[in-house]
């Protein structure tokens, strides 16, 4: 049996993490539509694509999704978040004399 060897370097940890925003307002009578943002804070490895509206997910694991939507008044907003074809969240606001900010 030969001497042990140098150590080696250490794994990598791998993450992805992405933070978008969208400045203009989104007005639509479209059953489903996607979301397209127009501003790009951080997107590690580019995991998001911002042309088509979707995070893919490269690297195994738990991901935790924070949103934000700001509705306007005398507006009703639906938000869903898709795993594929499937609705794993669904945000929505009722019409309102007044504007309001969903987390």
């Amino acid at each position: 049996k030969g001497s042990m060897g140098a150590p080696g370097d250490r794994c990598k940890n791998h993450y992805a993490a992405f933070s978008v925003g969208r400045k203009k307002p989104l007005h639509s009578n479209d059953y489903y539509q996607t979301l397209i943002f127009d501003t790009e804070f951080v997107n590690l490895y580019g995991h998001f694509n911002m042309f088509t509206g979707r995070f893919y997910c490269y690297v195994p694991g738990i991901y935790f999704f924070s949103l934000n939507v700001h509705t306007w008044n005398q507006k009703e907003t639906y938000l869903h978040i898709m795993k594929n074809a499937e609705e794993v969240v669904i945000l929505y606001a009722q019409v309102s004399d007044r504007s309001i900010m969903q987390s």
